[in-house]
């Protein structure tokens, strides 16, 4: 019931109605008589501006702030509410959620604060529960995900180098959401030790992506080439193009590049298992200077004297800055 566009409080009206409904002729003269001596007093005033509101963005032909416009909305039209009635949207819970997974004590904190009228914690850790985090390298959510990345880049931003590293985890077995986690994929019977990471990084942009994320204990050679062959794979499907596999050099990434290039010399490209394109395989610069630290500090002597291995033919000796020029194309032939 209206006075204008000002809406009449219901307590007003509500004992003339039949289950709140006008059943009879005499209840619409007696609503009628109410009306007419209704005063400004008697209206909701906040209800009010909330409408107006409402009618301020249909009417808006500009969509600059349309996503703050619709947040402030929805936030006048949820303090109307009392907290049994009140229904958020998918935009609302998934503000509340990034919050929520970057700081549980600020989120706390905002809604001790009274300043928002955002979703209980307890609401958020029932959907925040059902989501699964399989970044596996054969999952066909991350492979969904890699792709949708994929279609917002340039031909240019998708040529990346694939970073490869081992995290070493503490074990431990969860049950989470009608879910057990922390068993190994390349061993299902044994505590995952350590997560795979496999990473891409674009030439020609500052865009990174963890791509994988595989649980795994005892790693071998073997079990690490699949998963890059697997990982390779997905990045060709999601439309990257993969230009050099980058690792340290220990002993299971080393055999792990032989089987790649099938037994040969890794000092040449290999044919990409997924694409077929040339694949540079490429021992990280930092981690080798890391190792020849180690092994010096670890030399047997005394003095632990670092020996400057003699050329025979220090003519042979390649300098690249006086022998090669590098130029950065925004294509690479391959």
């Amino acid at each position: 019931m209206y006075v204008g566009e000002i809406t009449v409080k219901q307590n007003i009206y509500q004992h003339l109605l039949t289950k709140g409904k006008l059943m009879l002729w005499s209840q619409f003269e007696n609503l009628m008589g109410i009306l007419s001596r209704s005063s400004i007093d008697q209206v909701n005033h906040f209800e009010l501006a909330v409408h107006h509101w409402k009618l301020h963005m249909e009417n808006e032909e500009s969509t600059d702030d349309l996503e703050l416009r619709q947040f402030l909305y929805e936030q006048l039209l949820l303090s109307t509410k009392r907290k049994a009635a009140r229904r958020y949207s998918s935009d609302m819970y998934r503000f509340a959620a990034c919050i929520y997974t970057i700081s549980s004590s600020c989120y706390k904190a905002l809604l001790n604060s009274n300043a928002l009228t955002l979703p209980c914690v307890d609401t958020l850790k029932k959907m925040l529960n059902v989501l699964t985090l399989d970044c596996s390298a054969i999952s066909d959510d991350n492979l969904k995900y890699i792709k949708s990345k994929s279609q917002k880049l340039s031909d240019e931003d998708k040529l990346v180098n694939l970073l490869i590293d081992e995290i070493h985890i503490k074990k431990g077995i969860r049950y989470k959401a009608k879910r057990v986690s922390g068993f190994a994929e390349n061993d299902e019977n044994k505590e995952a030790t350590s997560v795979q990471a496999f990473m891409i990084c674009s030439y020609f942009s500052s865009y990174k992506e963890i791509v994988a994320l595989v649980p795994v204990t005892c790693m071998t050679s073997e079990d690490l080439f699949k998963l890059t062959c697997q990982t390779l794979h997905m990045l060709h499907t999601a439309g990257f193009e993969v230009l050099s596999v980058i690792s340290d050099n220990n002993s299971v990434n080393g055999n792990m590049f032989s089987l790649l290039a099938n037994g040969a010399l890794i000092d040449a490209p290999i044919r990409n298992p997924a694409s077929g394109t040339n694949l540079y395989l490429l021992f990280d610069a930092v981690h080798l200077l890391k190792s020849i630290r180690n092994n010096w500090l670890n030399q047997a002597d005394k003095d632990k004297t670092f020996t400057c291995p003699i050329f025979e033919d220090e003519k042979g000796i390649i300098r690249p800055q006086e022998t090669e020029k590098t130029i950065i194309r925004p294509r690479l032939d391959c």
